[in-house]
């Protein structure tokens, strides 16, 4: 398994150490897709992954932050497309 985890975003180059996010880490987005992405989904996501982060571990918090990541990843993906 590779130590780098690579952007989500079609053709982008950009990677990450996947010390910093751990095992369970399979996907990231960098910076510059994810400042392109919808702020309003940029910042509930942080905000319930703060929540999850701070020991709320209830599976319906799961579930809406994996949900969000998907909306959250399509965002940023159309962004660098030229879509939105």
């Amino acid at each position: 398994m590779s130590d780098r985890i690579a952007c989500v975003v079609p053709f982008c180059r950009r990677t990450a150490a996947r010390s910093e996010f751990g095992e369970g880490c399979t996907e990231i987005i960098c910076g510059k897709h994810g400042r392109a992405a919808s702020r309003v989904l940029r910042l509930r996501y942080r905000k319930l992954f703060r929540c999850w982060k701070r020991g709320n571990h209830d599976i319906r918090l799961m579930k809406i932050l994996d949900r969000l990541w998907e909306r959250y990843k399509a965002s940023a993906v159309e962004a660098a497309a030229g879509i939105r």
